[in-house]
């Protein structure tokens, strides 16, 4: 039989080339047994009825179809294992995808046993539980679970172990250092293998509740609208009452400011004035002490009318800020000089510490700078009994392209306590009342520099040590003007020497509607040697300068006209003419901030306040003249005021005849004409703004007693100047209740007009 094998041609060489692995190393042991005890029955098959254990007996045939049969038994156990193995990869994918999709969950999913114990827990639910996923299995879900809430969680276990398939149940978690949260569990029973267990699933509900909640106060307050509305329209009313009453308050107060303002100040005038008389008298030396203590209490009480009057006017919103040149230097120098004649009265030294300061001129307003100054500096000697005061100055850059100039005023007086130094800047607070009460004040000074300070875009602050002294400072934010255009030094109206030729070979025209303006300005140009053109408003300007361009060395133009003002004009004479280097100087009776900026933004190089004096006028037009006329003219026939003019000029009452003299260079002529004027317009001016009103013209109205102001204050008849002005700011206004006001300028230009009645015939 081994000898035939060799010999026997297998059709199926190719396969027996490669014969087959042992099948005890492919198959199980029960499996190899299984296939062993086929071969056997198909071996007995095969044999028939022969005798057992005479295998010999079966053909090599045989045999090689036994073998061919067992290899296919193999190859189809190989392919049956094949698809096992592949479905098991199946099933264990589906099984990581699960266990991806439940430890990743967005919701906490858990397992629990009947008792509630955790089986199992994915990953939200530790991050829900604030603990390990670890740490969580084999403790109770109740330990999370408010007190609150645990009787109807175990409801609910016990509904779901009963039969519920599902149920719903809002709790609330309570977590170690974490605050409370609420979640829905939604809960269902695993179908038991060994033991029931409950799938638990927990949504965080925190922020639904949240909203909840605020709805619900919401709920309890919209019950209560209809009552909080109806008191909040009252409130509302009772507010407007108040605020009426509150403006109409104030509104009292400033006309009684006002009022009283004018009423002490005319009579407190005469005294101060006879008191300048008194001294220049032959006066014992107790008598010159007396007088010298009339003339300090008049003026202690100006200080204090000027003081209440700017309180007054800060706080309802009426005190502009100017915006003009002026040279620092010279406005220290005139403090330095008023202040150190006061320090040096108490035996106190005042230092400047100055720094050298830019050439030439800064904007802002000198005349509230001067004022805040004065201020802190008359504060630190009245409180300073030793030692002396200091003045700082230090220019400092801002982040903006202006500067801004850091003032100091430091003392080695009493100092001031902390709890007072807080609210040293409101009204009427003051740093030691009884050394006030000794040594004069209302306390109104500090108020009043911090309002200046801050209306002039700047801050102000103080520190102080009682006993060791206090250092009060402001920065201010000063815009240096450019050196082209004050390459030569800016004249005062207080420094120049006015001589008869200083403007010589001048032509200027005089644009103003009232012929006493135009008098006035005409005579005083007259008498510096100009020639002068008149026009009556801003279309007989255009007019004179479109026929003669370049006749003019400059304009004197009124700012409020009828026809054409002179903002107008000056656009017009810019713009369409091209007279852009003509220096044209604006006049006006009352410039506010606003007002004076829009002339410069028209195109005026300046504007001047009437009643315009002949020395600031011809300041003005020698700085902004292009023909490079020396600022400081000829001493010869100069026509400075002297003290002859005082004793020549004649005693009116309601005329300020230093003023007038002032005004008018000590030109009687010019005096007497005016006041002729004055005379015959006064008589029936009043009546015709009651009849200007009464028609509804209200501006034809504020136009007469424009007018009316500024002729009253040519002359210096300050009292009717300001119940002029008074009353064209009432009407701009759109007060109607003015008739009071309007008699009391009646009676008073009456009675000017009879006490000069004797003085004009004569």
């Amino acid at each position: 039989m081994s000898s035939d094998a060799p010999e026997h041609k297998d059709p199926d060489a190719p396969m027996s080339q490669h014969p087959p692995p042992n099948l005890q190393d492919i198959l199980s042991p029960d499996g190899f047994y299984v296939l062993r005890r086929a071969a056997e029955a198909l071996y007995e098959q095969r044999r028939g009825h022969r005798p057992k254990n005479t295998a010999a007996d079966l053909s090599i045939h045989d045999l090689e179809s036994l073998i061919e049969e067992l290899r296919l038994h193999q190859i189809e156990l190989e392919l049956q294992n094949e698809s096992l193995r592949a479905t098991r990869n199946l099933l264990e994918q589906s099984l990581q995808r699960y266990e991806d999709l439940y430890q990743e969950a967005p919701v906490a999913l858990l397992t629990l046993s009947e008792d509630g114990t955790i089986r199992e827990a994915n990953q939200s639910a530790a991050t829900l539980l604030d603990e390990p996923r670890s740490a969580l299995i084999g403790r109770r879900l109740g330990l999370w679970i408010s007190e609150d809430r645990r009787p109807a969680f175990n409801t609910l276990l016990a509904d779901v172990l009963s039969g519920e398939c599902r149920r719903r149940l809002e709790l609330r978690l309570v977590i170690q250092h974490r605050p409370a949260c609420w979640v829905l569990a939604e809960t269902t029973l695993v179908k038991p293998t060994v033991a029931r267990e409950i799938r638990l699933a927990l949504t965080d509900i925190s922020e639904r509740k949240a909203l909840e909640e605020q709805l619900r106060q919401g709920e309890a307050l919209w019950d209560s609208e209809e009552r909080l509305c109806s008191l909040n329209a009252e409130l509302e009313a009772r507010g407007a009452v108040r605020i009426a009453e509150v403006n109409a308050a104030n509104a009292a107060k400033s006309h009684l400011l006002a009022h009283m303002s004018h009423e002490i100040r005319t009579p407190l005038n005469v005294i101060t004035g006879l008191a300048e008389l008194l001294e220049q008298g032959e006066l014992n030396a107790q008598q010159q002490h007396q007088v010298r203590r009339i003339q300090e209490a008049g003026e202690s009480l100006l200080g204090i009318l000027d003081d209440i009057l700017d309180l007054s006017r800060i706080e309802a919103g009426k005190l502009g800020i100017a915006r003009q040149p002026f040279e620092l230097h010279k406005l220290l120098a005139r403090i330095e000089s008023f202040q150190g004649r006061c320090a040096r009265a108490k035996g106190l030294s005042l230092d400047l510490d100055i720094p050298p300061l830019p050439a030439g001129a800064f904007l802002g307003d000198p005349l509230r700078l001067e004022q805040v100054l004065n201020n802190l500096i008359g504060n630190a000697i009245k409180f300073t009994n030793t030692g002396g005061i200091t003045l700082r100055i230090q220019v400092r850059e801002a982040e903006t392209d202006t500067p801004y100039l850091h003032f100091e005023v430091e003392d080695t007086g009493i100092g001031i306590e902390p709890q007072i130094l807080e609210d040293l800047f409101q009204p009427f607070v003051q740093a030691d009342a009884n050394l006030t009460r000794s040594r004069g004040g209302t306390g109104l000074g500090l108020a009043i520099s911090k309002h200046l300070v801050e209306l002039m875009g700047g801050k102000i602050g103080a520190v102080s040590q009682p006993g060791r002294g206090s250092t009060f400072w402001f920065d201010l934010p000063l815009e240096h003007m450019e050196r082209r255009r004050h390459n030569r030094t800016l004249p005062t109206p207080s420094t120049v020497k006015i001589a008869t030729s200083a403007l010589s070979g001048w032509h200027v025209l005089v644009v103003d509607d009232s012929p006493m303006n135009q008098e006035v300005v005409e005579q005083a140009l007259s008498l510096a040697g100009a020639a002068v053109t008149l026009a009556d408003d801003g279309v007989q300007a255009l007019q004179r300068l479109r026929s003669d361009p370049g006749a003019y060395q400059a304009v004197l133009m009124d700012v409020q006209m009828p026809v054409m003002d002179g903002l107008t004009a000056t656009r017009r004479i810019r713009e369409e003419l091209g007279l852009h280097d003509l220096p044209i100087i604006g006049l006006s009776a009352g410039v506010l901030l606003h007002e004076r900026q829009a002339a410069l933004d028209a195109g005026m190089n300046a504007v001047l306040n009437k009643p315009i004096r002949l020395k600031q006028i011809i300041a003005t037009l020698l700085h902004w003249s292009t023909a490079g006329t020396d600022v400081t003219p000829p001493a010869t026939g100069s026509i400075a005021p002297t003290d002859a003019w005082m004793e020549t000029f004649p005693v009116i009452p309601g005329i300020d005849r230093q003023q007038a003299a002032e005004i008018l260079c000590g030109n009687q002529t010019m005096f007497r004409n005016l006041l002729g004027l004055l005379a015959v317009d006064g008589r029936n001016l009043v009546g015709r703004v009651h009849q200007d009103l009464a028609r509804g013209q209200r501006q034809e109205a504020a136009a007469r007693l424009h007018n009316l102001k500024s002729h009253a204050g040519s002359l210096g008849a300050l009292a009717i100047q300001d119940l002029a002005k008074r009353l064209e700011e009432a009407i701009d206004r759109g007060e109607k209740d003015l008739d009071a006001d309007l008699d009391g300028l009646n009676q008073q230009l009456r009675d000017l007009i009879e006490a000069s009645a004797h003085w004009l015939k004569s």
